[in-house]
């Protein structure tokens, strides 16, 4: 034991902190046996400080519910949420879950979400992978007694969860309906003695049969952001808070979705539409929890609203709080997370004592915009300008400057790590659930992960089998150990003073690499007088751009529309170089890599605006760029073609291009209008290409010359007459001159592409790829 009077007389917890820290610096989770000299008295004066969180943990015990049934009923995966088993459920379990019939679907999806996530919802079909590559999953459980069936589906269908439809309604692969099941959750309340679960939809089967959509999933923002959140000596940080209920189920689905969203049991006769004689099953018509792009939805649709109230009331975007960006600076600054607002307000300790309990200016504005679309919120959980909240199971003292785990998980994580060190054998589960709730205490303070070392490859060694039982090593019992006794260090301290040492670590099963800076580069000097983030306003999120560059290297046209602030949607890399690859995909991890330019003609590129870079020249050449759109003009309603750009390829060799073809016929038998066209040295030539009894005025075309090429006499418009042997399918007329072209007769206008070819002697017919 410590001598009385040494601080590691203080708590018993100290003593073990101390033999954690000089494990993990010597190997050795020993003391000293002669008495601490003044430098470590110093240190360990700190140390007690820095515990200071452990009279809140005093107060929390462990589950009463036999380990066992822990190990079953949860486990958590590497960012500390918890991951419930499917439980079986009856009418009572979930009715107090689910919204009320007119709140079920009050919104409407295709209003709220815009860019798109709104054409993901207008049009699912079209976000299917294609039959080649579909295939049919047997349908997951309805975990749902027989006895209970009836009731269960009843309940959904008149609070307006689900419809129901005929068997032959839904999605068939090969010859098969697709269909999901349901299931729930614990929610750790109960009404009445019975226990309420959270329903889940179960569409795995139409899960793999869908393109993922990554709407705004680099939005969502991680506690662990709030780190660099400076708090001084004079400030308290404010928290509020807003909940919406039942998210998903809100949120209505078009009718598009009901033959693809349905479940693997048929529903009572009495269920079935009147005069329906055949078998029919439960569809959702709304946001499913349990689809694979239902997060991201939700995620885009709350920020839409959200965005509302922040341009309605005069605040800034530029003070949102998100995953793909640094943290504002402003005094205020905001966050959403799916169902969840915060907001958090530094200001000085007299105004945060004033405006304690009162809604923030923000938040009242938000509340407008929510009333009037209806959207319920939750008002247990709702938090009006406190001084202490929770905010994404971390609590947050504004007064202490502390953003710490909840003492109650803390105690729930501890648990499991617990017992695991008083066993002697473990199963992959087990110690994976283990190291998936330290990893998740420890990103309040990232370098306690230093502490999990052995247990990595300890995991390793099960290969992915869960039920081998395999003794736990020595030195993984010692992690454990070290992670235990450190855990009350496990917090974001606001009111810590900056270290003008940077560092950065990374480790693998192969190996790990640490670096510290040691000053700042003549790029660190210029970005110091750079605008910071929060304190001017941004460009909206709906004006983005995907970029696709090909060979590219490590991604300096990413890094350039970086520094000029672009927001850049997506980027997509064509670079055969590993190495290369490699430093992008660790800069930016959205990066989507391609092997092929032929690759992308299956995307649907489906933002406004694209940049296409070809890198830099080899061996003398540059490769050329070719864009082929999927969408077709209706000939009777005209179509309008506007064309922005800084520069175009012009000399011998080049022959940028940018025209129209017919959709229906191949060349020339539909003809083909040539907007822009420098071939060689030429000037640019907008032609007609047409067959030969076409009525083309030439008068008419004259009038499209625009008046610098007229005074040059450039010949700018002509019309090339092909061979009168083809039948005539255009006939083109002029609307409006220089501006709108209608074609009339059969087939439809073309897509539209950009061509580069080499240099050719003479004109050839262009064909598609």
């Amino acid at each position: 034991m410590p001598p009385r009077g040494s601080p590691l007389a203080v708590h018993p917890w100290m003593e073990a902190t101390v033999r954690a820290l000089n494990w993990l610096a010597t190997g050795e989770a020993s003391l000293a046996e002669e008495p601490a000299n003044t430098m470590q008295n110093s240190l360990l004066q700190v140390l007690v400080h820095s515990l200071r969180v452990l009279s809140e943990l005093e107060a929390c015990t462990f589950d009463t519910v036999p380990i066992e049934t822990y190990w079953r009923s949860r486990s958590v995966n590497g960012y500390g949420e918890e991951v419930h088993s499917a439980l079986s459920f009856c009418w009572a379990n979930v009715e107090h879950s689910l919204p009320q019939r007119d709140v079920a679907g009050v919104l409407d999806a295709t209003e709220i979400c815009s860019g798109g996530v709104r054409d993901f919802i207008v049009d699912p079909f079209k976000y299917l992978k294609p039959d080649c590559a579909r295939a049919w999953m047997r349908p997951p459980r309805v975990m749902v007694s027989t006895d209970e069936w009836s009731a269960v589906a009843s309940g959904l269908v008149d609070r307006g969860i689900c419809d129901v439809i005929p068997l032959r309604e839904v999605l068939h692969v090969d010859g098969k309906p697709v269909l999901g099941g349901l299931f729930g959750v614990p929610k750790m309340e109960e009404v009445s003695g019975i226990p309420v679960l959270r329903l889940i939809m179960d569409l795995r089967p139409i899960n793999q049969l869908f393109e993922a959509i990554a709407g705004d999933l680099h939005t969502l923002p991680m506690l662990s952001q709030l780190f660099p959140l400076e708090l001084f000596p004079h400030e308290n940080v404010i928290v509020s808070s807003e909940d919406i209920k039942a998210m998903f189920y809100i949120v209505g689905l078009p009718e598009a979705w009901r033959p693809l969203l349905a479940f693997g049991r048929e529903v009572p006769e009495i269920l079935r539409p009147a005069g329906c004689s055949e078998p029919c099953v439960l569809t959702s018509r709304v946001l499913p929890m349990g689809f694979v792009n239902s997060v991201a939805i939700a995620q885009g649709l709350h920020r839409n609203i959200v965005n509302q109230a922040v341009d309605r009331f005069g605040f800034s975007r530029e003070q949102e709080i998100r995953k793909d960006q640094s943290l504002p600076a402003a005094s205020l600054a905001y966050r959403v997370y799916l169902d969840n607002f915060d907001s958090l307000y530094r200001t000085n300790r007299e105004a945060a004592d004033l405006l304690a309990g009162s809604l923030s200016p923000l938040t009242a504005g938000l509340r407008e915009i929510y009333e009037e679309l209806k959207v319920p919120i939750n008002e247990k959980k709702s938090v009006k300008s406190a001084l202490r909240a929770e905010m994404q199971g971390g609590l947050i003292d504004g007064v202490g400057g502390i953003i710490a785990p909840k003492p109650d998980k803390i105690a729930r994580y501890l648990r499991g790590a617990w017992y695991l060190l008083q066993s002697k054998t473990a199963d992959l589960k087990r110690v994976q659930t283990v190291a998936g709730g330290l990893v998740y205490l420890f990103s309040y303070r990232r370098c306690l992960m230093s502490c999990l070392n052995e247990i990595w490859s300890f995991i390793s060694s099960f290969e992915g089998k869960l039920r081998v039982w395999k003794t736990i090593p020595p030195r993984v019992k010692m992690e454990i150990f070290s992670s235990i006794a450190l855990c009350p260090l496990a917090y974001m301290d606001l009111r810590c003073a900056y270290d003008p040492i940077v560092t950065a670590s990374d480790a693998s099963e192969s190996g790990g690499g640490l670096s510290y800076s040691s000053g700042l580069t003549e790029f660190g000097v210029q970005a110091m007088s750079k605008n910071i983030r929060g304190l001017n306003d941004s460009i909206s999120d709906d004006n983005q751009v995907l970029v696709i560059s090909l060979f590219d290297g490590i991604g300096a046209c990413r890094v350039a529309l970086d520094l000029i602030g672009a927001k850049v949607a997506g980027y997509v890399a064509i670079e055969p170089d590993a190495a290369a690859r490699r430093v992008v995909e660790c800069a930016f991890g959205s990066t989507e890599f391609v092997t092929s330019v032929t690759m992308l003609r299956s995307w649907r590129l489906i933002k406004d605006h694209v940049v296409i870079r070809t890198g830099a020249l080899r061996n003398g050449k540059r490769d050329s760029v070719r864009i082929q759109t999927n969408k077709a003009w209706n000939p009777h309603e005209g179509f309008l073609v506007a064309m922005k750009y800084r520069h175009v390829p012009y000399g011998a060799g080049v022959w940028p291009a940018f025209w129209t073809m017919c959709s229906d016929y191949t060349w020339p038998k539909g003809g083909e209008l040539d907007i822009l066209e420098f071939a060689n040295d030429q000037p640019n030539l907008m032609t007609f290409h047409t067959l030969g009894d076409c009525a083309v005025s030439s008068p008419k075309l004259q009038q499209c010359t625009p008046p610098y090429y007229a005074l040059n006499a450039f010949p700018v418009c002509t019309t090339v007459l092909h061979s009168p042997a083809y039948t005539k399918i255009l006939d083109v007329s002029m609307d409006k001159p220089c501006s709108r072209y209608c074609v009339k007769g059969q087939g439809t206008a073309s897509p539209l592409r950009r061509h580069a070819p080499p240099k050719r002697s003479k004109p050839q017919p262009r064909q598609t790829q």
